[in-house]
């Protein structure tokens, strides 16, 4: 459970420049309040093929580009997008996704790509890695000179 409900987490995080990503399949998987939440503070959307309902909640914020019968007739794989930015909504546009990559099972290549993939070099202290200060609070002195 979050200590706070949804639409304000999702409000101070947009407050804070905090990006989320929120993923559903349809609109009618979230509550009444959940999706007004979303539909209020979720400024970048990815949207792949939609049910005639949710096209025609989404489409609000895609036209005059993209009406609901443009968000219903998208193919496999191609999405609509609304990206924002700290200044502005860039105009909507569409296109594809990449195809997924054929899964890997074999141990050892995944051992061997998961650095290529997702690793980062380990800081050296020659190279500004560590601090120059000591980690920690420092005591206070209370009252001794």
């Amino acid at each position: 459970r979050l200590p706070v409900g949804m639409g304000d987490m999702l409000a101070q995080a947009r407050g804070m420049g905090v990006g989320m990503v929120v993923a559903h399949q349809h609109l009618g998987q979230l509550g009444d309040q959940m999706r007004r939440d979303v539909l209020a503070n979720v400024g970048s959307r990815v949207v792949f093929q939609t049910t005639a309902d949710d096209s025609r909640i989404l489409a609000r914020d895609f036209e005059p580009h993209l009406t609901p019968s443009d968000l219903r007739g998208l193919g496999h794989r191609e999405i609509a997008v609304r990206i924002a930015t700290p200044d502005q909504i860039l105009p909507p546009f569409t296109g594809r996704t990449e195809p997924p990559q054929p899964a890997v099972s074999d141990p050892t290549i995944v051992k061997a790509r998961s650095p290529q993939l997702y690793g980062s070099a380990v800081a050296k202290p020659e190279d500004g890695g560590m601090p120059d200060a000591p980690v920690g609070r420092r005591k206070r002195n209370r009252g001794q000179p």
